[in-house]
């Protein structure tokens, strides 16, 4: 692994160590770690019961749709990273997560594949895979 890879992967297990331990707190997570130019995207493609997970481009409209949203409705458990893979500016983080609604009470429970790309030190386009079905399907009455 070079260098600046396993800088880039050090920087996500600080980020995502926090994010854990705040339960959510996107501030002290990822704000540092982001690009301005930061894009943003899910396969829950904001649908219906999980609109917050469409596209974001910035950083900014990230924090004040995605987060907000996100930490409305959802209460985080735990969120757990057990791998990372490294290849030139991008990093996959596997893991597993777990979730409430906070209007049902419903859980998700779903392992969890995140793809980061890096350019001079800052993630600048973000990929989560899991499974939004169950998401959406939890955030339903």
């Amino acid at each position: 692994m070079t260098e600046q890879e396993a800088a880039n992967v050090e920087a996500l297990k600080r980020a995502y160590s926090q994010w854990n331990d705040t339960k959510g707190d996107p501030y002290a997570a990822w704000d540092p770690l982001l690009a301005d130019d930061f894009q943003y995207h899910s396969l829950g493609a904001g649908r219906e019961g999980i609109e917050f997970t469409k596209d974001y481009g910035s950083k900014k409209d990230l924090f004040l749709e995605f987060f907000v949203g996100l930490n409305k409705d959802w209460q985080m458990e735990f969120y757990r990273i057990d791998e990372y893979f490294a290849q030139g500016d991008k990093v996959v983080a596997l893991g597993h997560t777990l979730w409430h609604n906070r209007r049902t009470g419903k859980p998700i429970d779903t392992p969890k594949a995140d793809v980061w790309t890096f350019r001079d030190g800052k993630a600048v386009t973000f990929m989560e895979f899991m499974d939004t079905a169950m998401m959406a399907d939890a955030a339903k009455e």
